[in-house]
């Protein structure tokens, strides 16, 4: 019996060990398991922060095209303004021939075929479809003339004539009628 005994003691001994190691392997798995979920939020956390690092610099690449593509849109546009100034004043002076007698007469009627923002105080403001009078053809400037807005000669100025067309009352919108209304 004593052997029994010893032989039951030791088998105690060894599944209280066993399961003693088993527990310390079950510590040691959750602590390697917390690691790796630390590690593995660390490397989200430096993947998250490197897109958006690279979205940031995406941005900012973007905004700097469209910075460089709206200075080129900007340069365009001058450009094809300062050809059709130099087109009309080329067409102008082929029409006129330096005579002052083929000028249209003043005061004329014309119509704005664009807005124009003047630079200047002594330019006018003019919107397209705006009505205005021409009082000099000869501004003084290649490519301006002078006038003012058909109902208010107080608002006056120079004003691009490329951006500018005599009005004819007998060949305007295709054919439509058009209502002139003096106000």
């Amino acid at each position: 019996m004593l052997e029994e005994e010893r032989l039951k003691n030791e088998r105690i001994e060894r599944e209280r060990l066993e399961r003693e190691r088993l527990k310390e392997e079950k510590e040691r798995l959750q602590k390697e398991r917390e690691r790796l979920e630390r590690e593995l939020l660390e490397k989200e956390k430096e993947l998250l922060e490197r897109e958006k690092l690279e979205r940031e610099r995406e941005r900012e690449r973007l905004d700097k095209e469209r910075e460089r593509l709206d200075k080129e849109r900007e340069r365009l546009d001058r450009d094809r303004e300062r050809s059709e100034r130099e087109r009309s004043e080329r067409e102008r002076s082929e029409l006129i021939n330096n005579d002052d007698s083929l000028l249209p007469a003043t005061p004329t009627l014309v119509i704005a075929t664009k807005d124009h923002n003047g630079d200047r105080y002594d330019h006018l403001d003019i919107k397209k479809n705006e009505f205005l009078i021409v009082t000099n053809w000869n501004s003084g400037e290649r490519g301006w003339v002078y006038g003012h807005r058909k109902n208010n000669e107080q608002e006056k100025g120079l004003f691009p004539e490329a951006f500018i067309r005599v009005f004819d009352v007998n060949n305007t919108n295709n054919g439509n009628t058009l209502i002139i209304i003096n106000s």
